[in-house]
């Protein structure tokens, strides 16, 4: 990899977490203005072949929006199964995750 593509994709990265954080920010006061950022950091990461990581699992993949506790969307744990369910208030998408690594 060149230096030009490493310094493309550090720039990349800062943008994408800007955006997510302003997207954070603007989402009780302007929604649409926080899931075009979404959008936007979406279309980063699509255009520089940067993986999200630890940020994939903060925002629906449906409608960009950020996937708050209780305001924008809905957790429920499954103990028996060991599975969070997360269903986004906007668009009903759901969501299911593991708890914990398979042994």
């Amino acid at each position: 990899m060149k230096s030009t593509e490493k310094n493309i994709k550090r720039i990349a990265r800062e943008r994408v977490e800007i955006l997510l954080k302003l997207a954070n920010e603007k989402l009780k006061t302007n929604p649409e203005l926080s899931k075009r950022y979404i959008q936007i950091a979406r279309e980063i990461c699509m255009r520089t072949n940067i993986r999200l990581g630890k940020y994939k699992r903060i925002f629906c993949k449906k409608c960009n929006t950020i996937l708050v506790p209780g305001y924008t969307s809905v957790v429920r744990i499954e103990r028996r199964k060991k599975i969070v369910k997360i269903i986004c208030k906007s668009c009903g998408e759901k969501y299911r995750y593991p708890t914990n690594k398979p042994q």
